[in-house]
């Protein structure tokens, strides 16, 4: 589990530090679907207020996209 969260932080900070780039940090066995929630801002970047905005109850793949110093969370699903 330490191992995970460890590769995961060094994968975000390398993401990180380019212009422009999106990971996706997880894909469930639920479909993508049509839905599609985001998020951005610090207090509420969480996977589970991008898929409450985007009106998810079953989230089916979470990417983490960057723009400069902005990041936004996003989830889609059914």
């Amino acid at each position: 589990m330490a191992k995970n969260l460890l590769l995961a932080g060094a994968l975000i900070c390398t993401a990180a530090l380019t212009s422009c780039s999106s990971i996706y940090v997880a894909v469930t066995d639920n479909p993508v679907g049509s839905k599609e929630g985001k998020v951005s801002g610090l207090k509420q970047s969480t996977i589970g207020n991008a898929a409450k905005n985007g009106g998810i109850t079953e989230i089916g793949t979470v990417k983490y996209q960057w723009k400069g110093a902005k990041s936004v969370i996003i989830v889609t699903g059914n």
